[in-house]
């Protein structure tokens, strides 16, 4: 399941997609109508600024896309706005009570990254219902 701030960064792009790329965005109040005012947008918009996912026009108040869509994955964006390595705490070792659990967990991490970089946002974006 992913989290609040990726489902956010997606709707983000989503959005911006659709009103354009040439030189114009969306205002700060668009986006946050657009998307049903979400708590925590702003700073979700931050993070992505950060990771240079978007940028902003801080005198017109815009923000806009800064990627290519197209190229990038599911699992970039996931590690560029929620690094989910600092929620996953200390798996146990292995040992009588747990046997094999290590290599399973690194196993469903290597899945799960193997999936997601296989998914565009572009794609994901445009898939039909």
């Amino acid at each position: 399941m992913l989290s609040f701030y990726v489902k956010c960064a997606v709707l983000v792009l989503a959005e911006l997609e659709s009103a354009g790329n040439v030189g114009k965005g969306l205002r700060t109040g668009e986006l946050k109508k657009k998307l049903g005012y979400p708590p925590g947008l702003q700073r979700v918009l931050s993070i992505m600024k950060d990771a240079r996912l978007v940028e902003q026009d801080v005198y017109r108040g815009w923000y806009s896309l800064k990627t290519d869509l197209a190229t990038l994955s599911l699992w970039e964006l996931i590690t560029k706005v929620d690094p989910c390595e600092q929620y996953w705490g200390d798996w146990p070792t292995d040992g009588e009570s747990y046997p094999g659990i290590t290599g399973f967990v690194t196993d469903m991490e290597e899945y799960l990254k193997q999936k997601a970089a296989g998914i565009t946002i572009y794609s994901l974006i445009h898939r039909s219902a």
